[in-house]
């Protein structure tokens, strides 16, 4: 594939997030946000802190990795070619087509939302920051070579991604945390309040 016609995809996925956000999750109440189907699931609000306390390692460690590196003067319009442990991590983590999660995940506990009281205002705002922070490392990456910059994953300095693979990968688990959160609103018992 492309690179830039992977790159254009993960930020037509990105604006389906946002869009989602103003669509869906700006309209429910306090209560609604704060909802879960049972002590053990997640609100819609923990996984939208999810979203970010995980991501925002990706970010970060991209946003380093770019800025020590001289982009190209022209966009990179070479061959992507996934890795292997790349493309399993994506295909792993992205919801099925309609909608359905496959394959459950430990969350490390480093990125398990909750921990505090959530603010809703902090959250959605930082919420809106992240995905910003995102699409502006997605427009960034036009300017590198997708396969060769390196990103370490979370779990471990042994496996690490293609810059491809990596928001690849972001892109993958921030829609499933969102798939999440839709059907946390679709669950028997959600607050009607708004």
């Amino acid at each position: 594939m492309k690179s830039l016609s992977l790159l254009d995809s993960l930020i037509d996925d990105s604006n389906l997030i946002n869009k989602f956000l103003t669509d869906q999750v700006y309209t429910l109440s306090e209560n609604q946000l704060n909802w879960k189907p049972s002590p053990e699931k997640w609100s819609v609000l923990e996984c939208l802190e999810h979203i970010i306390l995980s991501g925002q390692y990706y970010i970060d460690q991209i946003n380093t990795k770019l800025s020590g590196k001289i982009p190209g003067s022209d966009l990179l319009d070479m061959n992507f070619k996934p890795g292997l442990i790349g493309n399993y991590s994506v295909k792993a983590m992205k919801p099925g087509p309609s909608g359905e999660i496959g394959s459950k995940m430990k969350t490390f506990k480093r990125m398990e939302p909750g921990k505090s009281n959530l603010d809703q205002k902090q959250i959605l705002s930082d919420f809106e920051k992240y995905q910003a922070d995102l699409l502006s490392i997605i427009e960034k990456s036009r300017y590198f070579d997708l396969n060769k910059i390196k990103i370490r994953s979370s779990i471990g300095n042994l496996i690490r991604f293609k810059l491809g693979d990596a928001l690849r990968f972001v892109v993958a688990h921030n829609q499933r945390h969102i798939q999440q959160s839709l059907n946390v609103m679709k669950s028997d018992g959600f607050p009607a309040d708004s």
